[in-house]
């Protein structure tokens, strides 16, 4: 009853047409106070969800550990998936038909997209002041997936950022940021109220001031780029990833760390090349993009979207091109591919970031992919999750 009174108690400063936001400083306790920040009708899934961590814990603690890029005595990059002349990436090519249509990817002289929108929870705090951050994890999120949230913490999140990696020691440091846009306003009260003390629990809640819509999911990543900007200046490289997304943490540190070797620090972005050679634009339903945005018949060449790297250096010219070109609504297409293009940032394929349409984990868990993804309920990723603390697989994860 302690914890519950002194969530209820805790006073937030909330305006109805979302203004900033003050929060009071809280002791970070975890799935108790956040069954209150669920709402009352999730306790019995907190409570259960309690029980399923420290049991994760326990196992976790009382495994055997071996150095950071070592499991079992194999090498991540023994197990990793490569190309078939048997490297790890490959740079996409500068697409010369492209030389003619420059000045599609040439910049407005004024900005077209202020992208000054106010961060309503800011989470300054995540990074630390003067500490560097080898990894951040940009986690898109909606504001109402508190359940969502919860199971990637008390998984994969949790484990990667505190060195409980089943078998595996992870010596860099690992951040995190869930980002979050607004609600329609017949939801916004409620939405907001249970959000403040999820946040003032767990203290990794970004907030921006924007409907969170699709056709905004662009806006809503270089918002976070942004973030990155200003709270966590000292960033190797910014992982952005879907909430239904589970990440090999050690893993795509090896992985990245070894590019960043390859490429001497210089900027890029990382992911899995689009399936299709020639991405054709599309003009109609959830995806269109209109010949005012974007004229030509097929995009550059560009990286799958639920989960891609980007290097810190990268960030500042990424977010400043994208204020002077027509914002499109596929995000993937224009951060991994239009704006790279347009100041020359390089590209990178790598067969180890994952597909949509995969059934089984096991190359996830065993070490050739550094993603799965498509898992849409916390209890798939509960399920995944367990593959890789009993160091086995499903060869259907979706199977009830």
């Amino acid at each position: 009853m302690i914890v519950l009174k002194f969530l209820i108690s805790s006073s937030v400063t909330l305006s109805e047409d979302g203004a900033m936001v003050k929060l009071r400083q809280c002791p970070r306790r975890k799935l108790i106070p956040f069954a209150v920040a669920c709402g009352l009708t999730s306790v019995c899934l907190a409570l259960g969800l309690l029980s399923t961590r420290q049991s994760f814990i326990s196992i976790l603690e009382e495994m055997p550990r071996f150095p950071h890029a070592q499991t079992n005595g194999t090498t991540f990059m023994e197990s990793i998936k490569r190309l078939e002349d048997g490297h790890l990436f490959v740079s996409l090519p500068s697409e010369q038909y492209f030389h003619k249509a420059s000045p599609v990817f040439s910049p407005s002289p004024y900005p077209l997209n202020p992208l000054d929108f106010r961060f309503l929870i800011p989470a300054a705090s995540v990074c630390g002041a003067g500490k560097s951050t080898f990894l951040l994890l940009l986690i898109l999120s909606k504001a109402e997936d508190f359940a969502m949230r919860n199971a990637i913490r008390s998984t994969w999140l949790d484990a990667g950022e505190k060195n409980r990696w089943p078998r595996v020691n992870i010596s860099e440091s690992v951040r995190h940021v869930f980002l979050v846009g607004n609600t329609p306003h017949d939801k916004r009260k409620d939405v907001y109220r249970t959000l403040l003390r999820e946040a003032m629990v767990f203290e990794d809640i970004v907030m921006m001031d924007f409907v969170d819509s699709y056709r905004n999911l662009t806006t809503k990543v270089l918002m976070g780029f942004s973030w990155a900007l200003k709270y966590c200046k000292q960033v190797d490289v910014v992982l952005k990833v879907d909430s239904d997304t589970i990440i090999n943490v050690p893993l795509i540190i090896e992985l990245v760390s070894y590019v960043l070797r390859q490429k001497k620090a210089k900027p890029f972005v990382l992911g899995l090349r689009h399936l299709h050679p020639f991405p054709m634009v599309v003009r109609r339903g959830k995806w269109a993009v209109t010949e005012q945005e974007y004229p030509l018949k097929y995009f550059p060449a560009y990286l799958y979207g639920h989960t891609y790297a980007v290097t810190g250096s990268a960030l500042d010219g990424i977010v400043d091109r994208a204020r002077h070109l027509p914002l499109i609504a596929p995000e993937d297409a224009f951060l991994t591919g239009i704006v790279p293009k347009s100041i020359g940032i390089e590209r990178i394929s790598a067969p180890s970031f994952t597909t949509t349409g995969e059934i089984s984990d096991c190359r996830l868990v065993h070490g050739e992919k550094v993603a799965f993804t498509d898992l849409r309920e916390p209890l798939l990723l509960y399920k995944v999750w367990k593959s890789f603390i009993l160091n086995s697989c499903n060869k259907d994860v979706f199977l009830k």
